[in-house]
């Protein structure tokens, strides 16, 4: 699965986004597009070296991010996964077998 597809799961999920600028977002995900730009709700923008801005809404160029910082929530990041896309890099000879992928 491709990280663009991935994150489009994840609305609602709070996130820490770092930009190429060092700016530092911290909100919850309304939408991520195919390009990876990014909407935003219930923002706190630190920009470097600068103290935190609330926003209410931002939206962010997908080629302007740096990296996600994704919660440490377990399964529920697993249950988003695309289980077609698991069980065709898993192959016919796994039978669906989901258990030994790491």
């Amino acid at each position: 699965m491709k990280l663009v597809r991935f994150l489009m799961k994840c609305a609602n999920e709070t996130v820490t986004i770092e930009l190429k600028n060092g700016t530092i977002l911290h909100g919850t995900i309304t939408s991520v597009s195919p390009q990876m730009n990014t909407s935003l709700r219930t923002v706190k923008m630190t920009p470097k070296g600068r103290d935190p801005i609330s926003l209410d809404t931002i939206n962010i160029r997908g080629s302007t991010i740096r990296y996600y910082i994704l919660p440490d929530i377990g399964l529920v990041w697993w249950n988003k996964l695309d289980q077609a896309w698991l069980r065709g890099k898993l192959g016919e000879k796994s039978g669906g077998d989901l258990r030994n992928l790491g």
